[in-house]
């Protein structure tokens, strides 16, 4: 009778331990769901608003709920707009992030967020309302392409426009587009329909990370000791410079026809 009390007492206070840990779990969640983040940045955004452009005004309606755009073109959802609430506003040039006024105003006005939305150019993962999940912090298993760095941006103008008539617009994407050329790539890989079968298929190398791909161009032996790719003597600058070129090969996108693209 002692042992059955002393199993009865054990297995109660085990349940109690779990209630108290889900009852635990479960007031995070809760918290989480009325204290998110973009709405901190929403918050901080009203600062911002009446520091740089009207002390004595709030952006109110402007800076309140989940903003989306949705892009049926491409299949997209972007939420940018939720959190980066100065994109388009005048008068925050000099604003801290994620309040700051797009960089370059030519391309928004070529290109309308409100059309274009963010990630066709950017990148990461539109729909999501965390810093992390949005910029593609997270497990590659989980976002295979997270916020492209600046250096690599011109990757995204391939994807609806041919690289070479772009040498004034796009530099970067241009000279990455002869550097394949020059090269001789494509006799031995492949693109779409277009090139050798020797070597890996480059299509939508965007599910790899950056720094594999460098690694790749610059020391083929360095991530397959097998590689019967020639060390090209790319140093890490040229390297990143091709990259812009095959980035913008997105397998999503590359209907602008490959022969044009990659045989003139």
């Amino acid at each position: 009778m002692k042992d059955d009390n002393k199993l009865v007492a054990r297995e109660t206070l085990k349940i109690l331990i779990a209630g108290f840990i889900i009852f635990v779990l479960l007031g995070v969640v809760m918290w989480m769901e009325f204290r998110p983040e973009w709405k901190q940045y929403q918050k901080g955004f009203k600062k911002v608003f009446q520091k740089y452009i009207d002390p004595s005004s709030n952006p109110g309606k402007s800076a309140s709920d989940v903003k989306q755009i949705y892009l049926p073109f491409a299949k997209r959802v972007d939420r940018c707009m939720t959190c980066h609430l100065g994109i388009n506003s005048q008068g925050l040039e000099k604003a801290p992030l994620p309040y700051q006024t797009h960089p370059d105003p030519s391309i928004t006005w070529l290109h309308p967020i409100e059309r274009f939305g963010c990630t066709l150019c950017h990148e990461g993962q539109g729909f999501a309302l965390t810093k992390d999940e949005a910029h593609g912090n997270v497990s590659r298993n989980l976002w295979p392409k997270p916020i492209l760095p600046k250096e690599l941006l011109q990757a995204s103008c391939g994807k609806c426009h041919n690289p070479d008539l772009m040498e004034e617009d796009a530099p970067r994407l241009f000279a990455g587009k002869q550097l394949y050329k020059e090269k001789g790539c494509i006799a031995c890989h492949k693109i779409g329909p277009i090139g050798g079968t020797i070597a890996p298929e480059l299509t939508n190398l965007a599910r790899f990370s950056i720094r594999y791909l460098l690694e790749s161009v610059t020391d083929p032996t360095a991530n397959d000791s097998n590689s019967i790719m020639p060390n090209l003597g790319f140093t890490e600058e040229k390297a990143k410079t091709l990259l812009v070129f095959l980035l913008s090969l997105d397998e999503t996108y590359i209907p602008h026809e490959y022969k044009t693209v990659l045989q003139q």
